[in-house]
């Protein structure tokens, strides 16, 4: 149940991520952080919920989807009215699902220690 809820969580926070991504510039949904940071939080909470929900995934392979999903989205950036696509923004983004990553198999991990 628990790990059906976090598949439920993980796959919501990538449809967020797609959407907030391509809302036009007057649409835009700003949380206030500054510079990339915005970009570090969402992909953090992002990968580490996926991990939880799927444990036995690749990791590896779950790095490399995020990195290109953010190269997708910033590349898409550049038709959508009043955005800009940045190479910062998808290094953030691809270190923010990198560090998400590493907890939520370092969180896993402690889980099953403790049984």
């Amino acid at each position: 149940m628990v790990r059906a809820l976090l598949r439920i969580a993980a796959i919501s926070c990538v449809i967020a991520i797609v959407v907030l991504s391509w809302l036009p510039k007057d649409m835009e949904i700003r949380t206030g952080m500054r510079g990339q940071f915005e970009h570090v939080a969402a992909y953090v909470i992002a990968a580490a919920i996926l991990k939880l929900g799927w444990p036995l995934g690749r990791t590896r392979w779950m790095g490399l989807g995020f990195a290109a999903l953010a190269a997708v989205l910033e590349t898409g950036q550049i038709w959508i009215p009043g955005r800009t696509s940045q190479l910062i923004d998808v290094v953030a983004s691809t270190a923010g699902a990198a560090i998400g990553l590493v907890g939520g198999h370092a969180a896993l991990h402690r889980l099953r220690r403790r049984g």
